[in-house]
């Protein structure tokens, strides 16, 4: 059974990968969602760099954790 599910999910992710790769290049349907703060970055990059922050990846805004 399981061998016979290799072949669709190989296709559905060749598919995907060509949908995403059409969303993001030829349609550019996410070209907005990054954007830069004009004439601001260097203000809010001298802000980040005065909290002496450890080497990583951060995100801003952070998510708040939601309560269990």
């Amino acid at each position: 059974m399981l061998v016979s599910l290799i072949l669709p999910i190989f296709v559905s992710a060749v598919a995907l990968f060509f949908a995403s790769f059409l969303s993001w290049m030829v349609l550019q349907l996410h070209k907005k969602d990054w954007a830069k703060l004009e004439g601001k970055e260097d203000e809010v990059m001298g802000a980040i760099a005065s909290c002496n922050l450890p080497v990583g990846s951060y995100m801003f805004p952070a998510p708040t954790p939601r309560p269990r």
